[in-house]
């Protein structure tokens, strides 16, 4: 078995992992989806919390990435179900702002089960990064051959 990132093996172990991103923001989901499939990840994509749990229980994805405002069901019920229900599977709460600030937003999220948090605007890195920390993947970045 092969693991491999950007068309590179390591340490002879393949790990296809999906992800599933959900947000009603388009060019944010393609952003995301674009970043995580160059990086070699299998990516499914959402407009909203309803689709988006649909589409999960349909085929469960190994991650969930979700924005916090969303019209219809919101990324914390998202965040929360899982958690409750798939505590396997790694979510990041993304968010741009929305009523409450994204601070208290973002920290609300952890706090329903949310393994990581990012702010809007981020960086391919940042998406990336994140991933890779919790799937417990080296970053093939930064990894020296």
């Amino acid at each position: 078995m092969f693991l491999v990132f950007r068309g590179e093996i390591w340490k002879g172990i393949t790990i296809m992992k999906r992800i599933l991103v959900i947000d009603d923001d388009e060019t944010v989901r393609r952003f995301i989806r674009n970043s995580l499939e160059l990086a070699g990840f299998t990516v499914e994509e959402a407009a909203d919390g309803w689709s988006g749990m649909q589409a999960f229980y349909k085929s469960p994805s190994d991650m969930v990435v979700t924005d916090i405002f969303m019209p219809g069901k919101e990324g914390l019920d998202i965040i929360d179900e899982i958690s409750e229900e798939f505590p396997e599977v790694k979510t990041i709460a993304i968010s741009g702002g929305g009523l409450y600030g994204k601070e208290y937003a973002l920290e609300l999220a952890m706090e329903l089960g949310a393994h990581q948090y990012l702010a809007k605007p981020f960086s391919a890195d940042d998406i990336l990064e994140a991933v890779y920390d919790l799937f417990g993947f080296p970053d093939p970045r930064t990894v020296k051959s």
